[in-house]
């Protein structure tokens, strides 16, 4: 009797390979393979209905069982943790409503600026939000407090300019 357990060994590898990718962000992994995932799952699920296999494939196809169901346990509480950071960051994102408009019209005098100046804007929203909060991140580190952005046009360029103070000792 033929059982494709190698195959089903590296497609199991290549999977993991896949999820890893996802969680790391990685942008030829947009969302979690979940298809793939099911695929295996019904593949792996047929092969071990199978009666009459023999004991050293037996053997094989429950260590690959049991793999397939670690990594699925794993990547189950990844998506949950995922998911909950998503909600916490999205929770404080609408409880900081004046950073949000602020940012909101922060984007729209960038957009209107760079269109007066005849170039297309480098950022979306959500990349000008990041940029910022990475700048006020570096700044803070450096001892700063900011107190938000500025948008300075000149010379056909744009520049956003932190609104910031050093600390003062013992504050």
């Amino acid at each position: 009797m033929d059982v494709p357990l190698d195959d089903l060994e590296k497609k199991l590898e290549l999977l993991a390979r896949k999820w890893e990718r996802y969680f790391t962000g990685d942008r030829d992994v947009p969302i979690p393979p979940e298809r793939e995932r099911q695929a295996l799952a019904h593949q792996l699920q047929v092969i071990s209905r199978m009666e009459g296999l023999p004991t050293a494939v037996r053997f094989r196809l429950e260590g690959l069982l049991h793999r397939f169901s670690t990594y699925s346990q794993l990547w189950d509480r990844q998506l949950r943790a995922k998911f909950e950071a998503r909600r916490v960051a999205d929770a404080s994102a609408a409880a900081s409503v004046k950073s949000g408009d602020e940012l909101d019209r922060l984007y729209r005098d960038y957009v209107e600026a760079m269109e007066r100046a005849g170039k297309r804007p480098a950022w979306d929203r959500e990349g000008l939000r990041r940029f910022l909060d990475g700048q006020k991140r570096r700044l803070e580190e450096q001892g700063f407090e900011v107190h938000g952005f500025s948008l300075v046009a000149s010379g056909g360029g744009v520049t956003l300019k932190a609104k910031a103070r050093k600390k003062k000792e013992g504050s």
